[in-house]
């Protein structure tokens, strides 16, 4: 992995971030329009980047079983985090809930929306493919155990599995049945998922610098909200997290860009989803917002810093 490509993909989202600050500002564009650049990231962008890696990579038995192997890592490292800030937030005296809110929101990453477009960036088609089983193990640890932590009494339904029926969880098995059967791909379904996959990182940017000047108004922070309730889950999850994963691939015999690239998604900022599980089995506590709209901009501080210690310790 190469530094300079790390801090020069991250820059890039900076940038574009920013003018999301300057379009809100001055647009004040409303929640309809927020939620259209969702409907795009989810709908077409990010399920263009699975595709386009997809029909760049040649599907093999080693690709495969990198595959299922990165799953089954992604699981693991998911629970590890959520269990980590669980930990953590009982040892700092919060609530019961309020700790598994922590627990959710230090343990989950945007491996989506940014780790699948930034991977794709770093490591090429092989690594916006391999981010996006990493992401389909995130989004099952987050339906499962992260829906039950959140609830005071615990309610389990096959409803509850119904989020993972989605556009990027249907484009993995699409794009890999149809590698698999080995038709050849037309040259215009190529020349269009590229050019569409190219729109992922900068929409989820774009949206993330929508949302910052809103948490800044008065009016709208509770004077009740305490600094420690933002501040512990970002630091769990942009850096404890990422140093925790990081030791831990040190001593596992794995390739080294797997490993590299489990790191990276380690390294996410909190989910955005996050908000909505809130919402829906929990308080609906403002505090989930504001920390996935800080952990995204200070991640792309604190992703150069771990890439470096990539570099220097793996």
């Amino acid at each position: 992995m190469n530094l300079q490509t790390v801090i020069a993909s991250v820059s890039v989202m900076a940038i574009i971030m920013m003018i999301g600050v300057l379009i809100e500002r001055k647009t004040k564009p409303g929640i309809q329009a927020k939620q259209l650049i969702i409907q795009i990231l989810i709908i077409v962008a990010v399920p263009s980047v699975i595709l386009n890696a997809i029909f760049q990579t040649d599907i093999n038995e080693d690709v495969l079983s990198q595959m299922g192997l990165i799953f089954l890592v992604s699981l693991v490292i998911n629970g590890l985090g959520i269990l980590l800030g669980l930990c953590v937030a009982k040892i700092m005296g919060f609530t019961s809930l309020k700790a598994r809110q922590i627990a959710v929101l230090s343990g989950l990453g945007n491996t989506g929306f940014i780790g699948i477009p930034l991977c794709a960036s770093i490591f090429g088609p092989l690594g916006g493919l391999l981010a996006s089983i990493f992401d389909a193990g995130m989004a099952l640890t987050a339906f499962t155990l992260a829906v039950l932590l959140l609830q005071e009494k615990v309610r389990f339904s096959l409803a509850n599995f119904k989020p993972l029926l989605n556009p990027p969880v249907f484009a993995i098995t699409f794009g890999l049945l149809f590698a698999i059967s080995g038709l050849e791909v037309p040259s215009i379904v190529k020349q269009v998922t590229g050019t569409l996959a190219g729109i992922a990182a900068p929409l989820a940017m774009l949206y993330v610098g929508l949302l910052i000047p809103s948490i800044f108004h008065k009016e709208k922070v509770g004077s009740s909200l305490q600094v420690k309730n933002v501040a512990l889950p970002i630091f769990l999850k942009l850096l404890l997290m990422p140093i925790v994963t990081l030791l831990i691939m040190r001593g596992i015999p794995m390739d080294t860009l797997m490993k590299e690239l489990i790191i990276i998604q380690s390294a996410m900022p909190t989910l955005t989803l996050a908000t909505v599980l809130f919402v829906r089995y929990s308080d609906g506590d403002r505090s989930g917002l504001i920390t996935v709209v800080l952990s995204t901009a200070l991640s792309l501080l604190s992703i150069p810093v771990i890439a470096f210690f990539i570099q220097l310790l793996l």
